[in-house]
């Protein structure tokens, strides 16, 4: 909880959503491998498929402005856990200002992620996304962070 104040000064500064980030922040380095490898590749699908400039979708701490969730998410019809990547794409695509704010997590030993199961069922969502067409432009424009 203590990562939300950053959160919300981003949205009280004029962003539209305000996004924690894992990998801009100093402590990424001592995630666990397996962590971040599985962190970097469903990143790394979402900005090449479905075009994001956000270098992280799944911190799970966000905020938002309230009119630009309430506009987004009646078109958001993912009801498991990407629905937020789902939303983040969207908000790409409708050029909302989105800021990334360094955030550490905790992870629970051993993890519960399934590095044979769970990349399969990330795949298969980014796939979806991508052929629904739930994409941003292409543009190369950069999504800010706190951190320049």
């Amino acid at each position: 909880i203590r990562m939300l104040g950053p959160l919300l000064a981003a949205i009280e500064a004029g962003a539209d959503m305000a996004i924690g980030s894992k990998v801009i922040h100093e402590a990424w380095r001592s995630r666990p491998l397996r962590r971040r490898v599985a962190t970097r590749a469903y990143n790394l699908l979402v900005r090449v498929l479905d075009g994001s400039r956000l270098r992280d979708h799944q911190a799970g701490i966000k905020a938002f402005r309230r009119e630009p969730l309430r506009e987004l998410l009646p078109a958001i019809d993912n009801p498991r856990w990407p629905w937020d990547t789902e939303l983040l794409v969207a908000a790409q695509a409708c050029n909302l200002r989105l800021v990334e704010v360094p955030v550490t997590t905790t992870y629970q030993r051993p993890s519960k992620v399934s590095l044979l199961r769970q990349p399969a069922e990330m795949a298969n969502e980014i796939l979806r996304l991508y052929f629904a067409g739930v994409r941003t432009s292409r543009a190369p424009r950069r999504v800010p962070s706190v951190t320049g």
